[in-house]
């Protein structure tokens, strides 16, 4: 049977022979009550005491205590309404709507979709790309544009040599690649996968001849100028 939603208002002194039958219980018992009680207080220090019997300071970890499921009854009717149908995920949409976090991601994203517009633009061989840090890129291709010449022409042919992991014959898209950055100044980890998501290639996109720079990464070629090579 549902519970009214009469409520009253327990203080210490009142109904006295109730209290020491029901003291060892705690105030989760009167869940059953016709009337229910409104110290929202009582109700969280006892939460807090059944969690120490419990030996654990995580709900998750006291499901099984019936004590714990009445005093949550309790304490979400008190919030909703006896006969409320909680929806969690539709709370938590409200909750972010109305926050200040919604409004720093959606600034976040657009400053996302500016920036991926502009490395589109100028380099239209990410087409496939899923850039982890457009930033980072950006920095990296602005340093290879000063450059000009051969190195700027090496940076865009690693794109276009990871490019083409991403098209078949017809020039369809058959994969992505995602670009992280490298603990190299101005290059990349990438990793290839198929539309699936299974893993294909992955290797470093690494910008060679930068003074005082260890790249940890072996070459062929003595080339001893900044440059970008793709390394698996």
């Amino acid at each position: 049977m549902t519970p009214t939603t009469t409520f009253r208002v327990i203080h210490m002194g009142d109904n006295q022979t109730d209290e020491k039958a029901k003291k060892s219980e705690g105030i989760e018992s009167r869940v059953f009550d016709r009337g229910l009680p409104v110290n929202t207080l009582a109700m969280a220090e006892r939460l807090k005491e059944l969690l120490k019997e419990n030996d654990t300071n995580c709900l998750e970890h006291a499901k099984s205590d019936p004590r714990i499921r009445q005093l949550l009854w309790l304490i979400n009717q008190q919030f909703y309404g006896s006969l409320a149908t909680v929806d969690l995920g539709k709370e938590w949409d409200e909750m972010y709507a109305a926050s200040p976090q919604a409004e720093k991601d959606r600034l976040e994203c657009e400053k996302g979709r500016k920036l991926t517009e502009t490395i589109r633009q100028k380099y239209p061989e990410t087409a496939n790309f899923q850039i982890g840090d457009k930033e980072h890129f950006l920095k990296a291709a602005e340093c290879a544009e000063k450059l000009g010449g051969e190195p700027l022409e090496t940076f865009k042919r690693a794109l276009t040599s990871l490019y083409r992991w991403t098209v078949n014959d017809q020039s369809e898209t058959k994969g992505r690649v995602r670009l992280t950055p490298d603990f190299v100044p101005h290059s990349f980890g990438f990793v290839i996968s198929n539309l699936k998501g299974e893993f294909v290639l992955n290797g470093g996109v690494i910008c060679h001849g930068l003074k005082g720079v260890e790249t940890f990464s072996v070459e062929l070629v003595d080339k001893s100028d900044i440059h970008w090579s793709v390394h698996t």
